[in-house]
């Protein structure tokens, strides 16, 4: 059984990593078509999934819509409360 990876040890590693990328990318040639390699493989990606996110979009900006008007709504109750307490 292998020993547990403990924190630091992962750290190290990936700081390796790290590190190795930056050498190994010497030339702004090797950077820059990293760069547009990457920006493609999004646009495939936003391509492929263009439904997906726009859905996911809409709903997060109504469930926000949402809980807002709702919390709108329990401050006017509350308020509406009070001011019937007065009477």
């Amino acid at each position: 059984m292998p020993a547990p990876i403990d924190e630091e040890q992962c750290q190290n590693n990936l700081k390796i990593k790290r590190e190795y990328r930056c050498e190994k990318r010497s030339s702004p040639e090797e950077l820059s078509l990293e760069k547009e390699q990457h920006r493609q493989a999004q646009a495939r990606y936003r391509e492929k999934n263009r439904l997906r996110l726009n859905f996911c979009s809409r709903r997060y900006r109504l469930e926000k819509k949402h809980t807002q008007q709702l919390e709108q709504d329990k401050e006017e109750y509350q308020r509406l409360m009070a001011l019937g307490d007065e009477d």
